[in-house]
């Protein structure tokens, strides 16, 4: 009998557009032996593997927990919709990535609660995983659903469905979790004894216990604390980030090397739920960051490093770190990036530094239009300051400068909104003096959300944004301005979601019953569905997004952060006063309510922080110069031969492109980078090989530095995954044709015809090769084209296996025959078939008459 993972990889995988998604084959994977752990913890992230593995919680918490010896972590995403509808029609259950064992299988299931758009997502995926969808269902064996995250800090709306809460930083809790539920299971305990020890741990919350009346949440019994304080991570250990993160084989959202700096952010925006569920402001050290840097650059090979905080800007030892990370890292031509910057830190300094890097874009939140509405919600820059920023940014060689805007807060008139148009024109204005420079503008929708001053708020009606949306995109007109926006209703569902109480779970429950899913996607996103869902559960949503008495019980005041209500109130009276509050680290505490902790007492200690002391100028690693001898590199170009086998079968051409780069550094291997404003790997590649093909015989040309003696198959070999290989290599000299301009012949091996026998098959062949013409259609620039795909085939013989066919096609002018066309004109294969079919390209050739030779011969 076939096991499920020969099931997937060969019935079910080909039938997917993405299969990478569901491979497990990373770089670094960590796949276990069941049989010799304690806990299995699943790690589940509500949407799509590209998503999911650009989140940095999730590499943290794998790394974590597999560091123990007796915990199993694994990763499960949210499938596409093709993979869920072929497990629903063979009734199979989602599974994990590296085992490949159902949901239902392990202890914990641990979600991510980074959206709450993701919520009916989550239902999707315990529905798959055939594990009830509420927690008063589950029996003794079911697994223990978690979930942590940003929407952690208010619970209710998901409450029913998630059997413990983690509140606040999860590093030290999940393994506090793991020794709980293995303790249980040593001793035999029921579900609702092992979910009483869990309501123990502080941090966590057990929805289950507490009933809700108007008073909020309440615990049932004497033993289940009434107020769940938030947990908070002393400080961010070394040890905690992996110096051999997993390395994705096709690319994900974010494609890069995360590092977080700081956690935390002091500015105090008022609108902002990260700037305090996230506080205190805890820093890495520099030397702790360049040693990780060296570390998983030299292990991944990632050609980019991104520096990852709520403001990356604030980091009190940027400069320092700057200086270092250019010095360090120049070498492999790896680009250091960033996100958003704030424009009142985006210096001269700091734009130096970023010269060495790839500009494709900088990022600037001013967030409103005038600096009286910015004042409002606590945004203490100018226009002034963002004018500076944009002509600076220009100036050092970025052609794109992105601003994030949003409408609908408190106090905002039309006024605002002329504010935001003359200050956008303003910038345009500046990138008309440049050469192929544009302002993109993005337009969002205000949400008022828990924990924050401005907690309390209304939202602007759905009719009242599209109006202002409309209004803006009637006047902001100007051919250096892209102007994108959010869709209201999506804005209205996360504000409903996010201040929402438990009634709430019997919408979401509907909405997934419903159809509702990847409501975090606008195009899978219908908000007609979620109307029905709130009126069939007799559920108004507009009370959710409605003023808030300052007094007034709120679903999440059970959950404490360590901010103060008190303070969160006296923020907002300062908003709507149009007051500001400035960053505690240049004015001294501001009584939010986190001053005993550790890290707070050191800001305040350090309060004579000054950012032009930070940020002042720099030689960036001039001053007294080193006198050497600098020798040239030799330059050699090198035609490599490789194999493409099972394990990387579904790993497209780009992404192989990728891979080989990444590998090339990991190993080593200085290569020859193109000069100008984007330079990159002086790579060539043969033909492209069809997603899903193995090959024996494929073929690269790259150019590098090396000494005669080094073997580069030999350090590649080291480096490439599992399913590469390097077979040959051979340095070319003087001038040489590209591959894809000689290489005119390809032979392939075509496996499991199974259902014509070989006379059968060899009449179809005689048959074929008797047409004159032999026509398909493709799609080409949205029109159907007809193409005779008669002088692109060659030869096709059947093997003396009985289910092989032998074919070799003509490549004439860049241009051949698909394989999939000639199963489909041949044996009348469906697409399906065609996906089940296994190839293996056997050859690359370069033929003249008779003459035939590999790109190795020549």
């Amino acid at each position: 009998m076939k096991s499920f993972e020969e099931i997937l990889t060969n019935q079910i995988i080909p039938l997917v557009t993405k299969p990478g998604r569901y491979l497990g084959n990373e770089m670094n994977v960590i796949k276990k032996d069941w049989s010799k752990i304690d806990v299995s913890f699943a790690l589940v992230f509500p949407d799509l593997y590209e998503l999911g593995m650009s989140y940095i919680g999730f590499e943290i918490l794998y790394h974590i927990l597999n560091k123990r010896k007796n915990i199993a972590a694994e990763r499960i995403f949210a499938p596409g919709h093709d993979l869920e509808e072929i497990l629903r029609d063979r009734g199979l259950q989602l599974f994990s990535l590296e085992s490949k064992y159902p949901l239902n299988r392990f202890d914990i299931l641990g979600f991510t609660l980074q959206y709450e758009l993701h919520y009916t997502n989550i239902l999707n995926i315990l529905d798959l995983g055939n594990i009830p969808l509420h927690s008063r269902d589950r029996r003794d064996s079911d697994p223990y659903v978690l979930g942590g995250g940003p929407c952690a800090f208010n619970p209710e709306p998901v409450a029913d469905f998630i059997d413990a809460v983690i509140i606040g930083d999860g590093e030290e809790v999940v393994l506090e979790i793991a020794e709980v539920i293995n303790r249980g299971k040593k001793e035999n305990k029921n579900r609702q004894a092992v979910l009483n020890d869990l309501a123990q741990i502080a941090g966590v919350y057990v929805p289950q216990f507490y009933r809700t009346d108007a008073s909020g949440p309440l615990p049932q019994f004497d033993d289940i604390p009434t107020k769940i304080e938030a947990r908070i991570a002393d400080g961010l250990k070394p040890d905690n980030y992996p110096d051999n993160p997993l390395i994705p084989l096709i690319e994900i959202t974010h494609d890069r090397y995360a590092m977080e700096i700081m956690r935390g952010c002091t500015r105090g925006c008022r609108f902002c739920n990260a700037g305090f569920i996230y506080r205190p402001v805890r820093e890495r050290s520099v030397e702790d960051l360049l040693n990780k840097a060296k570390k998983v650059i030299k292990n991944t090979g990632y050609e980019e490093l991104s520096l990852v905080s709520l403001s990356t800007s604030d980091y009190s030892q940027l400069q320092e770190l700057m200086t270092r990370l250019t010095q360090s890292l120049n070498d492999n031509n790896v680009n250091v990036s960033f996100p958003s910057l704030r424009a009142e830190t985006f210096t001269p300094e700091l734009a130096k530094f970023a010269k060495t890097v790839k500009k494709s874009g900088l990022t600037l939140a001013p967030e409103a239009g005038t600096e009286c509405l910015r004042a409002v919600i606590n945004k203490n820059n100018t226009n002034n300051d963002l004018i500076r920023a944009v002509t600076l940014a220009f100036d050092e060689g970025w052609n794109v400068v992105k601003l994030y805007f949003m409408i609908g807060h408190p106090t905002e008139t039309d006024e605002d909104l002329e504010g935001m148009i003359s200050l956008i024109h303003k910038l345009a204005g500046i990138a008309s003096k440049y050469k192929n420079t544009s302002i993109n503008v993005s337009i969002s929708p205000f949400a008022p959300k828990p924990h924050t001053p401005f907690q309390w708020l209304a939202q602007n009606s759905v009719a009242e944004f599209n109006r202002k949306i409309n209004y803006l995109r009637q006047r902001i007109r100007h051919r250096r301005v892209r102007l994108t926006w959010r869709d209201p209703e999506v804005s209205f569902l996360e504000a409903v979601l996010g201040r929402g109480d438990r009634s709430l779970s019997q919408v979401i429950t509907k909405a997934w019953e419903l159809g509702a899913k990847f409501d975090a996607w606008s195009d899978h996103f219908k908000f007609d569905m979620w109307i029905q869902a709130f009126e069939s559960s007799g559920i108004d949503p507009q009370q959710y997004v409605e003023q808030l008495d300052l007094d007034a019980v709120l679903p999440w005041d059970h959950i404490k952060k360590g901010v103060t209500k008190s303070f969160l109130k006296r923020e907002y009276q300062k908003a709507m006063q149009g007051k500001t509050t400035d960053d505690c680290k240049s004015s001294g505490c501001n009584a939010c309510g986190l001053i005993e902790h550790p890290a707070c007492k050191e800001i305040i200690a350090k309060k004579e922080f000054d950012q032009s002391a930070r940020l002042q100028p720099t030689n960036f690693g001039r001053g007294k110069k080193l006198v050497k001898q600098v020798v040239e590199p030799s330059v050699y170009n090198i035609r490599l031969q490789y194999s493409k086998s099972d394990a990387l079968r579904f790993t497209s051409h780009l992404d192989l492109i990728r891979l080989f780069e990444r590998a090339f550094r990991r190993a080593g291997v200085q290569l020859v980078y193109t000069q100008g404003y984007n330079p990159h790997p002086k790579l060539s590649f043969g033909p492209s090989l069809p997603m899903g093909y193995t090959s024996d015989a494929e073929y690269m040309d790259v150019y590098l530095y090396r000494n005669r003696e080094t073997n580069i198959g030999f350090l590649l070999n080291r480096k490439l995954p599992d399913g590469l290989q390097i077979e040959n290599a051979k340095t070319l000299f003087g001038k040489t044709d590209s591959l894809v301009s000689v290489i005119n012949r390809a032979e392939y091996t075509i496996k499991s015809i199974e259902n014509f026998d070989q006379s059968y098959l060899n009449h179809l062949i005689a048959e074929y090769n008797e047409r004159t013409e032999i026509l398909v259609e493709r799609p080409r620039k949205g029109t159907i084209q007809s193409l005779d795909i008669k002088p692109f085939i060659g030869n096709i013989q059947t093997d003396t296996r009985p289910d092989t066919l032998l074919v070799s096609t003509n490549i004439i002018d860049g241009r051949t025959v698909r394989i999939s066309e000639i199963l489909a004109s041949l044996l009348d294969f469906s697409e399906e078939e065609i996906a089940l079919t296994r190839v293996t390209r056997t050859g690359l050739f370069i033929q003249h008459g008779n003459v035939r030779a590999t790109p190795l011969e020549i």
